[in-house]
């Protein structure tokens, strides 16, 4: 009989080959109502982590929650008043219930809240707190750097070529 390796032990073996310490990451922009997809990026790379983790690898698991993306349009579920908050960032518009910090924790805080329901602990990052601490600059500077780099990854990824205007930078 064949014997069946978990996906995930999977994962923690090809990481194995590339060294001790990794870093698992996922996040999603809570936009809106956090939904099933959101939930199985994060129950993923928690079995990836995990099975590092007993695989006796040095991991970390991090939760990027992107509060710092615009407010793409007026959702069905907000009210018209919300077209003046259009293009700027979730964690900068209020809450829509009153009851929260931000737009973007009304909708975040629940979805965490059930993360830690599943036993599933990543540190959670917010990117309004990062961008604002200078937490991306050199990252940002690099990215604006090596842009013909990243065009070709991204076509050699998506077979896609960029635009010739495309930049890495999107305010």
């Amino acid at each position: 009989m064949t014997e069946i390796t978990h996906w995930a032990d999977v994962i923690a073996e090809e990481a194995a080959k590339n060294g001790n310490k990794h870093l698992v990451s996922t996040g999603i922009t809570p936009s809106g109502h956090i939904h099933i997809g959101n939930m199985r990026e994060v129950v993923t790379a928690d079995a990836a982590y995990r099975a590092m983790n007993d695989a006796g690898l040095e991991s970390e698991f991090i939760y990027i929650a992107d509060n710092y993306d615009p407010l793409r349009k007026v959702y069905p579920f907000l009210p018209e008043s919300y077209a003046e908050h259009v293009g700027k960032p979730i964690s900068e518009i209020p809450c829509p219930c009153g009851e929260c910090k931000s737009y973007a924790e009304h909708f975040l805080t629940p979805f965490l809240e059930g993360l830690e329901k599943l036993g599933i602990h990543p540190k959670v990052y917010r990117a309004d707190e990062l961008y604002k601490s200078g937490r991306f600059v050199e990252a940002i500077k690099a990215a604006l750097i090596k842009r013909d780099d990243i065009a070709k990854i991204l076509k050699e990824v998506s077979g896609k070529d960029v635009l010739p205007e495309w930049s890495p930078f999107n305010p």
